[in-house]
């Protein structure tokens, strides 16, 4: 949705010079999955609101940091939320079926397997595709006398849609799957690591998978770890936080790295 804002904003400021039935009327349909269905708001909305702006943080901390590292995770998913009325003018209106409409388009579809996706346009500035998240804080009345409403008030969540295309796991690409490879003279962990991953540090994943087998020898084969796995690890650091604060000093990290052995990377 990355031009809603602008078109809020657009939306509220032209609104005073039309009428306010035509720059105001709001429209939810979808014609998705052989459905018809188009619900029509009589007024203005009330308590227009943009919610969820940015993103998901975590914070990252470890010994002796004056400050934790925030590290962004994901992007928010943008909705809207907006009050609005259906009312019956006359005697003879129904507004019941426009309601049920309205219900019927947060419901999963037999068809899709879920609800469908909806184009809701606001004004003349306003339009986007999303899904009808939920219809909450449903007001019934007055009641007349054969039961039915005179109005029904109510709030709409709508969830912004962006199509994504999700790529389909080929198990004949080596960076889905993993594999075994043979030891050649002079080859390291971190070398194997650079030459499989593009970055030397993860050959301590692969060291790890070894059951942290000392310096490897022609002849040997390593679990070549696959890419997708290696990337979900995040950054390699040792298991614990005391060899976490050794290896900030140089020397007893070429020590350490050179032992490479169970017992100590294990403490």
């Amino acid at each position: 949705m990355p031009d809603l804002i602008r078109d809020l904003r657009d939306s509220s400021s032209s609104s005073g010079n039309k009428p306010r039935a035509k720059a105001q009327k709001w429209i939810i349909s979808t014609t998705e999955g052989g459905l018809n269905i188009t619900v029509v708001g009589q007024f203005t909305v009330d308590d227009l609101q943009l919610n969820t702006i940015g993103g998901v943080y975590a914070d990252v901390t470890s010994v002796n940091m004056a400050h934790p590292i925030s590290q962004w995770i994901r992007g928010q998913l943008e909705t809207i939320t907006l009050t609005s009325e259906f009312f019956a003018e006359h005697q003879d209106d129904e507004i019941t079926s426009r309601f049920a409409d309205l219900l019927r388009l947060t419901r999963r579809d037999e068809k899709l397997m879920r609800p469908p996706v909806c184009v809701f346009s606001f004004g003349t500035k306003l339009s986007m595709m999303c899904h009808l998240e939920h219809v909450a804080n449903v007001a019934y009345g007055p009641l007349r006398p054969d039961g039915t409403p005179q109005r029904i008030r109510f709030t709409l969540t709508l969830r912004n849609y962006t199509p994504s295309v999700v790529n389909p796991t080929d198990p004949s690409k080596p960076e889905h799957q993993s594999r075994m490879r043979k030891v050649k003279t002079g080859d390291t962990y971190e070398s194997i690591s650079a030459d499989e991953y593009g970055e030397a540090m993860n050959g301590e994943f692969l060291r790890r998978w070894s059951g942290y087998r000392p310096d490897l020898k022609e002849g040997d084969e390593v679990h070549i770890l696959a890419a997708d796995y290696i990337a979900r690890q995040g950054r390699v650091r040792p298991r614990s936080a005391i060899l976490y604060q050794m290896t900030v000093n140089p020397k007893v990290a070429v020590l350490l790295m050179a032992a490479r052995a169970g017992s100590l990377i294990d403490v």
